[in-house]
């Protein structure tokens, strides 16, 4: 119902939406000062321009360089360019030179951009995702993959990474490498965001610095620009990943073409934001050519806080080396950290990495991290540094170092890389064993999933963690799946993770030994036996089915044979197969006392067609005393089992005085399934005879909810009247029907 509602104020939600901008007549007024008073900012905040058209015209990205210069690219012909109009999306420099909090100087960068090719060939992600690229490499590999519209990337001060989707609605969404989301073609699995039901979000940053009041720092905030606001969350750890809480508005508008598209941290500490601003977004809705849409206005906003001190404007460009490597490593603003480290990139190696080392005051783990990263910028990781974060008390720091090798791993220099690896899926916190089974996923040797299938013993298992393990069973296949088809031998630690790697890829491998292990009793915890019979009834072959046969006759546990039961009834229904042997055995079960594993068994017969059960299920539509739920399902097992005997059982109990008129309502819902013109008649019949005291909206409701049977008691009821009373009911069950 809570779902039912949920989706119907979504609906209402989005066509009103839609109603808005299609029916937009009144565009905003474009003035700065109708933004400014629009605006609607959180206690002790100001918000000012910081640059508009027409140097920048409807912004959709920006940066900041080691000269705190903002580039910002514009993007003026979206949605889509038109035939023969030229390409004037440009990008863009901006700066303020006086230090007033204004651009007072831009550059055009470039203003004729082209999609490129790789060096190293083509790189295929189909669908949303994003990627790791290396400048002085040029190399590009996919990280992730499966967001709608990935537009926000931002890490952690640990170097973790979290991602927003323009076109999702899960919010914040923690990525890992191999990681797949929503949207990603042909997927067999996906994992979840941390937020879902939050609105579409677009661009992220993580607020720091001493400039923004306490209670900001650490949160992360993206645009909701359907929403003209900007929301922000809160992260904390919940298992192998995190948890994430809507905190509060960082800023909101009541102006229609208010659309903050990126957010970001500049260098004196202020929030900034790109406003794309245009009164129309929709894109299959709204027709690309709109007259309404709007290609000559956009907004750079600044965000600030005159409460607090300005953070110090500091250009890593201009820095001396010794001045680079500290404010990298040491600096409070982590915006200044982040430019350091790509000034970094610019200077020489060898000197860089002598003043690194340079420093002999203690550090902390994050300070070891930053130089790890340092390193690794300047495409020389020290590994020592690295190996010493992954013993630390801290699992987030364990974690970065395992991160921070894990973008080295296939280095040959390195070497010990495996048994960092098989430390880390052993670590008491599932955070850093998903790490470690991520490292295995980069290395070139045949143990990596053994050693990875060890992360999901010992702690409660998420989500992240299992579909972690579970990809690199599916990537490294060949590593195990030979061995196990060439020598029938179970390559792993125990049975339960030949059946998770089976299970991973799809095949039975190992069912044999598995199945056998149930019948000896090495596997007989209720969670597991329920898991190889769902295995099975997947991907299992009949002889398969026949053992979960033979394994139901043999054990005592009711749970053990409804999940045997249910496997073959899953088998039968998805991928139309049946145990390869005799069937009859299943009516062993029609003498059950438990309601569940005899309806399952009953279900079966009928599918099975086992016409010797047919006694049975008419003893129990005769009994006045059975229990509803064997007689729903017996007459399920009949209709499957079909023929003559069925139709003739049916209508012969339907029309018998002696039965009463539930169970007589009960026959007539099934005969409705095979037969809807004689049940319609038979029903007309019975409601016109109505007992005192009985309701007839079941009977009706049913015929109501099946469109053949709809028609047929219409064309029924044309023949004949029934009593006001049930004719007003069923008016009342017509027009309230979905």
């Amino acid at each position: 119902m809570k779902k039912s509602v949920f989706i119907l104020f979504s609906l209402f939600i989005t066509l009103g939406l839609l109603h808005a901008q299609r029916g937009l007549t009144k565009i905003p007024d474009t003035s700065i000062q109708a933004q400014l008073d629009a605006f609607i900012l959180p206690e002790g905040a100001k918000i000012n321009l910081f640059a508009s058209e027409p140097v920048v015209r409807n912004p959709i990205h920006m940066n900041w360089d080691s000269k705190g210069r903002l580039w910002v690219v514009g993007s003026p012909l979206y949605p889509h360019i038109k035939p023969g109009q030229e390409e004037s999306d440009q990008l863009v420099i901006l700066e303020d030179t006086t230090g007033d909090g204004v651009a007072d100087k831009h550059t055009v960068f470039a203003d004729d951009l082209h999609i490129p090719d790789t060096p190293y060939g083509i790189r295929r992600l189909l669908g949303g995702g994003m990627w790791h690229y290396r400048p002085e490499t040029r190399r590009s590999e996919v990280f992730m993959k499966g967001l709608v519209n990935p537009w926000g990337h931002a890490f952690d001060e640990w170097g973790q990474s979290f991602m927003t989707d323009g076109a999702g609605g899960q919010g914040i969404n923690f990525v890992y490498p191999r990681s797949v989301f929503v949207a990603s073609p042909g997927a067999p699995r996906r994992v979840q965001g941390l937020n879902p039901g939050q609105p579409k979000l677009c661009g992220l940053e993580v607020l720091s610095g001493s400039h923004i009041p306490e209670h900001w720092r650490g949160t992360l905030a993206s645009p909701d620009f359907r929403g003209h606001r900007i929301k922000t969350y809160r992260l904390s750890d919940k298992g192998s990943a995190y948890e994430s809480r809507e905190y509060k508005e960082l800023l909101a508008s009541k102006h229609g073409a208010f659309r903050p598209i990126d957010v970001k941290m500049g260098p004196d500490g202020a929030i900034y934001v790109a406003d794309l601003y245009n009164p129309i977004i929709q894109h299959g809705e709204v027709d690309f050519r709109d007259p309404r849409r709007d290609h000559k206005h956009g907004r750079i906003w600044r965000i600030s806080f005159p409460e607090n001190p300005p953070a110090p404007f500091t250009k890593p460009a201009e820095m001396d080396s010794k001045a680079l490597a500290e404010a990298l490593l040491f600096s409070e603003e982590n915006i200044v950290r982040e430019l350091a480290t790509a000034e970094l990139r610019t200077r020489d190696p060898n000197v860089m990495l002598s003043v690194l080392n340079s420093f002999v005051r203690p550090m902390s783990d994050l300070h070891i991290l930053r130089k790890v990263w340092a390193t690794q910028a300047l495409n020389r990781l020290d590994i020592g540094w690295a190996r010493q974060l992954t013993k630390s008390k801290s699992h987030k720091a364990r974690a970065a170092g395992l991160r921070a090798i894990y973008y080295d791993a296939s280095n040959k220099k390195y070497k010990n890389i495996l048994s960092i690896a098989e430390v880390a899926v052993s670590d008491p916190s599932p955070h850093v064993r998903l790490w470690g089974v991520s490292l295995l996923a980069q290395l070139d040797d045949p143990q990596t999933v053994a050693i990875a299938l060890r992360a999901l013993e010992g702690v409660e298992v998420d989500d992240f963690l299992d579909f972690a393990v579970w990809s690199i069973c599916r990537e490294h296949r060949d590593r195990w799946v030979n061995e196990m088809k060439t020598k029938g031998e179970n390559p792993f630690d125990s049975l339960a993770q030949l059946l998770f790697a089976s299970s991973a890829i799809g095949e039975p491998l190992g069912a044999d030994q598995i199945l056998a292990s149930i019948a000896n009793g090495k596997i007989k915890e209720d969670q597991k036996v329920w898991e190889v019979a769902n295995w099975i009834a997947d991907k299992g072959t009949p002889a398969h089915l026949q053992k979960l046969l033979g394994l139901a006759q043999k054990t005592s546990s009711v749970s053990h044979q409804h999940a045997y039961l249910n496997a073959m009834l899953t088998a039968k229904k998805i991928r139309k197969i049946n145990p390869s042997g005799s069937l009859d055995s299943v009516l062993k079960f029609l003498q059950s006392e438990n309601d569940t594993v005899w309806s399952t068994a009953v279900e079966l017969a009928g599918l099975w067609k086992l016409d010797s059960a047919r006694p049975n299920l008419e003893t129990i539509l005769k009994q006045t005393d059975s229990k509803q739920v064997r007689k729903n399902a017996a007459i399920n097992s009949l209709i499957a089992m079909g023929g003559e005997k069925t139709r003739k059982f049916f209508d012969e109990r339907i029309q018998n005085p002696e039965v009463s008129y539930p169970l007589k309502s009960i026959l007539i819902k099934g005969q409705m399934k095979i037969q809807p013109i004689l049940a319609a008649r038979r029903a007309v019949t019975l409601l016109r005879n109505l007992p005192e005291g009985k309701e007839p909206n079941d009977l009706i409701a049913a015929f109501i909810a099946n469109k053949g049977a709809t028609q047929a008691l219409t064309k029924e009821l044309q023949n004949g009247k029934l009593p006001e009373d049930v004719a007003l009911k069923g008016m009342q069950l017509a027009e309230s029907a979905p």
